[in-house]
């Protein structure tokens, strides 16, 4: 009996919200954001599947300018990245935002290393990745006390990449470390205190137990990526 009155009155709050009650709209987004600051964590790792457009497959005029791009796409099977296939790298550039949806994109990182890109497939992965112990992008790091992020700040992490060589790259299922011949670090620390919090929940910018993060970076010939699944 309960329950029903409580759905009943959820209904009548819900129906009254739309028809601009302004008590009602109140109460409509305070219960909204209950619910999502009571969402469980969930893994930021988008585990696929990917696909990449082929150059060679020119779409027609009448089908260009569509929502992925302008030429054929085919799927993409990476294999996990191993630390050896990094090492004797030269970097270039470095690229946030990708991992199209077509209409958006899950930001992941793409770091371009000699011929191929490696891909941080995490939700939002700036904010997760730092080069020199600062954020790619960092919100709150004022209100936290943490560094200026590369996004908001003078210079630019590619400048700070571009040309140096991986002499170093330990990958690991809660985080990732690279060292760049001239000094350089880019990494994923396992601790989380040093990121901001997920925007759904406020939970911790953290791997969840079961995830593994070496197995799911990989290499592509590309930055411009699908995620259709």
């Amino acid at each position: 009996m309960i329950a029903w009155l409580r759905v009943t009155l959820s209904k009548l709050v819900m129906r009254a919200s739309e028809r601009g009650n302004p008590l009602a709209r109140r109460l409509n987004a305070r219960a909204t954001q209950n619910y999502i600051a009571n969402l469980p964590p969930h893994s930021a790792i988008v585990p696929g599947p990917f696909e990449v457009p082929d150059l060679d497959r020119p779409l027609p005029d009448s089908a260009r300018a569509r929502l992925f791009g302008d030429h054929e796409l085919v799927p993409l099977d990476p294999a996990p990245v191993r630390p050896d296939d990094l090492l004797g790298r030269r970097a270039g550039d470095i690229q946030t935002e990708l991992g199209s949806t077509g209409v958006g994109n899950h930001g992941f990182v793409g770091i371009e290393l000699g011929e191929d890109w490696l891909i941080v497939p995490l939700y939002a992965a700036a904010r997760w990745i730092a080069v020199d112990g600062r954020l790619l992008e960092d919100p709150d790091h004022a209100a936290a006390g943490r560094p200026k992020p590369w996004a908001a700040a003078d210079g630019s992490a590619r400048a700070r990449l571009a040309g140096a060589t991986v002499t170093a790259a330990r990958l690991q299922p809660d985080g990732m470390r690279l060292e760049l011949d001239n000094g350089a670090r880019i990494e994923i620390q396992p601790d989380p205190a040093g990121r901001p919090r997920m925007e759904h929940g406020g939970h911790a910018r953290a791997f969840l137990p079961e995830d593994d993060l070496a197995s799911a970076l990989f290499l592509s010939p590309t930055p411009v990526l699908y995620t259709l699944g």
